[in-house]
């Protein structure tokens, strides 16, 4: 384990640890945002700027594409096979991407949200410190062995976890997809995308004058100008147009 770490982690695929807020919790929501705000999920660097996933609690307002509704959180790739192996329409195995929907949620505790607030923010490994020593420093808590179970058991987030940048990693295809669907048809369009190998996020969101779709996909795709590709692919299986392609220069 300490090895493929200190592997990953020289090869600057490492953002850091973290703890992942879940978006699906009531009391948590999710915009997509131009630039860097505080509490970003994950950012890309685009030909146009920088596009982000900021996640806020509360009633805290921002200016963006606001989620209405989740199918998949989060981004995840199969190191195990060559990406350039592996089939990006295959059905995805991960279900820990899939967003539970219980049937009551825990009550919000305002410590836990402070928690959360810090964990939230990825602190680099370093290289110089037994690996377990890292949960210690990532935390910037007094007793992560509390505050880590408190939080996620709490369901403010999904997991605890290394952050890792599929760029780094060599997946230069990353990018998002943009549809403007029937409101009959986007949750079915959605749980399809949900179900394949190549997406991260996929969300139905309220469309604005900038950003005038209701689907949105995170495609994580190897090869350069794979992920556009893959996404011509898709709505050509649909019999609908493409939105909007963006392509990730850098993915993190």
């Amino acid at each position: 384990m300490r090895e493929w770490v200190d592997d990953l982690n020289a090869a600057g695929a490492i953002v850091g640890m973290w703890t992942e807020p879940n978006v699906r919790h009531p009391a948590i929501s999710e915009t997509l945002c131009i630039g860097e705000p505080p509490g970003v999920r994950w950012s890309a660097q685009t030909g146009d700027g920088t596009l982000a996933s900021r996640w806020q609690h509360g009633a805290e307002a921002t200016e963006g594409w606001p989620a209405e509704r989740w199918f998949k959180i989060g981004m995840a790739l199969d190191l195990r096979v060559p990406g350039e192996q592996s089939d990006p329409f295959s059905a995805s195995p991960d279900r820990s991407l899939i967003p539970e929907t219980p049937n009551e949620w825990p009550r919000i505790d305002p410590e836990v949200v402070a928690e959360l607030r810090a964990l939230s923010q990825p602190v680099p490994l370093q290289s110089d410190i037994p690996f377990w020593s890292y949960l210690q420093s990532a935390t910037r808590l007094p007793d992560p062995r509390a505050s880590i179970p408190r939080v996620v058991l709490s369901r403010l987030a999904r997991r605890f976890a290394l952050r890792l940048s599929p760029t780094a990693l060599g997946w230069r295809g990353c990018g998002m997809a943009c549809w403007r669907l029937a409101d009959e048809d986007a949750p079915r369009a959605a749980a399809a995308l949900a179900a394949i190998t190549c997406t991260g996020d996929v969300a139905i969101r309220t469309p604005t004058a900038d950003w005038p779709f209701n689907v949105s996909a995170v495609l994580l795709c190897h090869g350069e100008g794979s992920g556009e590709k893959n996404a011509a692919e898709i709505s050509r299986r649909w019999g609908r147009d493409l939105g909007r392609w963006i392509g990730f220069q850098v993915l993190r």
